[in-house]
């Protein structure tokens, strides 16, 4: 059976483009919803990615283990393994300054690039002590082959050199403790002053409980000082 083609036009008029132009207008309504709400949608991820940002900012923090706390742990290290956990400890301490670093802003960006010279120094130590328990392992075993060969005049020589050369390293080891212990007690004393005048008028920190806000601004800062906790100095115990 044949359908004549006016009826087929009109049946595909009357049914199939009415409809197929109700869906082309839903999309462009659509399309156009899309359009509009862009701008909102890039205002809410750029406030996303401010409050990431302030995240990372708060998150990454100064490592525990400072530079005279470590040199203090090499002056007393006396053997490879002892030696290779305080450089673990020196390497993490140093990414994760690095880290800091790059979050860093003014005066702390400062300060935390003079934390990062201190350590990468300090790493540096490090391969120079690893150096020197090399060679004093070799005149070790020296010795005791020339004790064992009965050349005694030849195993007192190396007995002799390797005391000198452990006399030497030891005194240089304690020496730069000392002074980066030093440094770090500095650190932390003006820092604590710093908190303190960055505490408001009163000259009392926000973070101390029960601190009045009706103080005079003429709170004398030294007597804060005096009252503080003293820093807690690591004694080094290297015997020669």
């Amino acid at each position: 059976m044949k359908i004549p083609s006016a009826d087929y036009q009109t049946k595909s008029n009357s049914v199939y483009q009415p409809s197929a132009l109700k869906e082309d207008t839903e999309r462009i309504d659509e399309q156009a919803d899309s359009l509009q709400s862009e701008p909102e949608t890039e205002g809410e991820n750029s406030q996303k990615i401010s409050a990431n940002t302030d995240s990372l900012k708060i998150s990454c923090s100064i490592p525990e283990d400072s530079t005279g706390q470590l040199a203090a742990m090499l002056a007393r290290a006396e053997t490879k393994i002892a030696v290779l956990d305080v450089s673990s400890k020196a390497t993490r301490a140093l990414n994760s300054l690095k880290m800091a670093s790059t979050l860093a802003e003014g005066d702390d960006a400062k300060k935390v690039a003079q934390m990062i010279r201190r350590m990468e120094k300090l790493i540096s130590r490090i391969h120079k002590k690893q150096q020197h328990l090399n060679k004093e392992e070799m005149l070790e075993l020296q010795k005791k082959a020339a004790e064992s060969r009965k050349e005694m005049e030849k195993a007192s020589k190396l007995d002799d050199e390797l005391r000198g050369k452990r006399t030497k390293r030891r005194r240089d080891e304690r020496n730069y403790a000392q002074k980066e212990l030093a440094e770090d007690e500095k650190n932390n004393a003006q820092e604590m002053f710093a908190n303190l005048a960055s505490g408001g008028a009163s000259g009392v920190p926000d973070n101390i409980p029960g601190a009045s806000a009706d103080l005079p601004a003429s709170v004398d800062l030294s007597s804060a000082a005096l009252s503080s906790p003293a820093v807690e100095s690591i004694s080094l115990d290297v015997t020669v």
